[in-house]
């Protein structure tokens, strides 16, 4: 999937680690949320770089594919 950086911390941590993820895992809930899913568990195309993210409403994050 495509991310588009939604703040500031979004467009600094897509310059790092690039804009194209892989859905690894779907979830309705995750260990530390405090709110319902889905979260999505993505990894790097090109990394090893994982990080859990919203899928529907995440705070520096749009989904574009």
């Amino acid at each position: 999937m495509i991310l588009q950086p939604k703040t500031l911390y979004g467009h600094r941590f897509l310059e790092l680690y690039g804009n194209e993820w892989i859905l690894i895992r779907k979830s309705d809930s995750w260990h530390s949320a405090k709110r319902l899913g889905p979260w999505g568990y993505v990894q790097q195309v090109d990394g090893l770089k994982t990080f859990f993210m919203h899928l529907a409403d995440d705070p520096h994050f749009l989904i574009q594919q």
